[in-house]
């Protein structure tokens, strides 16, 4: 997978993530440009290593 091309858009996603706790991780990925939520599930773990959700609960932890 080409993590630079996808590199803004999970930028953008992992800040909506924190800043947007009541958006659901469908609509996060809907107005990042992903297809679906699948995809961008697989894709946001295969750049951060965790699940966009354990990455919502892990930050708002912190």
């Amino acid at each position: 997978m080409h993590h630079r091309f996808f590199s803004p858009r999970f930028e953008k996603s992992a800040a909506l993530l924190i800043a947007h706790p009541h958006l659901s991780i469908a609509e996060i990925a809907s107005m990042t440009g992903f297809s679906s939520q699948r995809y961008f599930s697989t894709s946001f773990k295969g750049w951060k290593g965790i699940s966009p959700s354990e990455y919502r609960e892990k930050m708002q932890s912190e």
